[in-house]
């Protein structure tokens, strides 16, 4: 990862919020992983086994998921993670 990427990241973090960005770390996670996969099985990356793959592409399309960040964390059952201003 180079350090565009790494902003990228850290920007789409920064806009997602706690706990959202933990929704957008994993789909840039999954989605990187299901790319890479995918490129695995095109003959044209197997035959030369190039593996590293940019996390630009992956980072912008997570960016897509946080609108519905709040809907997977009441899905997940994980709503003891948000901070309220009681709780702090």
């Amino acid at each position: 990862m180079n350090r565009r990427e790494a902003a990228l990241i850290a920007f789409g973090m920064m806009l997602s919020g706690w706990p959202y960005l933990l929704v957008y770390f994993s789909a840039v996670l999954l989605l990187y992983v299901f790319i890479l996969v995918g490129m695995r099985m095109v003959p044209r990356f197997r035959k030369t086994g190039e593996a590293r793959f940019p996390v630009a592409l992956p980072a912008t399309l997570a960016l897509l998921i946080i609108p519905w960040a709040h809907d997977i964390i009441v899905a997940l059952g994980l709503t003891v993670l948000r901070v309220t201003v009681l709780s702090v």
